[in-house]
């Protein structure tokens, strides 16, 4: 399932979010390096994916490939491991991160780093390192990042896509479609894992609408964290990632993320119509 990034931007400005999302992490010091892996909570969320220690981590490089899409590269593991490749990136409205597979040294079938420890106490380990690198097709004696392979997984995974719904063709309120989780659920597998991975850029909207309906939530969690966010775009994108990472709980008030979604979705014009564009695209 592919994911979405709506705005092309140069390292340099990678560099400076990626720099202002450091400045407002708890653990930040202004003569360290940033840590990486926890920038935000939506990038702990994204590397979180494939277990690697953090004993050697080392950010490589700015990179932009074909598609327009501008990355930080950043191995990790420990010395008894293979390092792990993954990747930073702005998707248009917060920063992400993304563990590629193809190329990459971690075990799919145990989601851990090559080498390591941990298999050992999981009830389910899954393939061992040695299966699972001869059915990818890995030679054992021969382990090194196929940044050729990486490159190709990311730009597969991770697709350009302007907004599809212009402003000209917002719905008026009484043209307004009801929309269900289960068609948000439906619309998330097809295209994206958020509404932002969709396309357009609804975060400071849905925002101003979860502030309205569920203030109490909204300003817990302000007070808790949003209060270290001073610019409104950064709280947006941080609020979403919260949102998105269940770090405001699986379930708000008994209602789902996908509940909450597409009430969201059947109320605001510009969602409900993109929401029953894509719709009738997977009919």
């Amino acid at each position: 399932m592919p994911r979405y990034f709506t705005q092309k931007i140069t390292h340099q400005e990678l560099e400076q979010k990626i720099e202002a999302a450091w400045k407002k992490h708890p653990e930040y010091k202004e003569d360290e390096e940033p840590c990486y892996v926890s920038l935000t909570k939506q990038v702990e969320k994204d590397l979180s994916k494939v277990e690697f220690d953090l004993e050697n981590l080392d950010p490589w490089d700015y990179k932009t490939v074909d598609n327009g899409l501008t990355y930080l590269e950043i191995v990790a593991g420990g010395d008894w491991e293979q390092g792990v490749l993954s990747i930073i990136y702005w998707d248009g409205s917060k920063l992400r991160g993304y563990i590629p597979e193809e190329g990459n040294l971690w075990n799919t079938s145990t989601k851990l780093a090559y080498g390591s420890d941990l298999a050992t106490y999981k009830e389910d380990a899954g393939e061992s390192d040695e299966e699972n690198m001869k059915k990818r097709g890995i030679d054992p004696e021969n382990l090194s990042l196929d940044l050729n392979k990486i490159i190709q997984d990311i730009t597969e995974r991770i697709q350009y896509k302007e907004d599809e719904v212009p402003e000209t063709q917002v719905i008026s309120a009484n043209e307004l479609r009801q929309v269900t989780p289960k068609q948000i659920r439906q619309i998330m597998r097809r295209y994206g894992e958020t509404l932002s991975d969709l396309g357009s850029d609804y975060d400071a909207e849905f925002l101003e609408w979860f502030k309205q309906k569920e203030p109490k939530i909204y300003e817990t969690w302000l007070k808790n964290e949003g209060r270290y966010y001073g610019k409104e775009e950064d709280l947006v994108y941080e609020f979403i990632g919260a949102f998105t990472g269940d770090a405001l709980g699986s379930r708000i008030n008994n209602k789902t993320h996908d509940t909450l979604l597409a009430e969201f979705c059947s109320q605001n014009p510009k969602a409900n119509k993109h929401i029953y564009t894509l719709l009738e695209r997977i009919e």
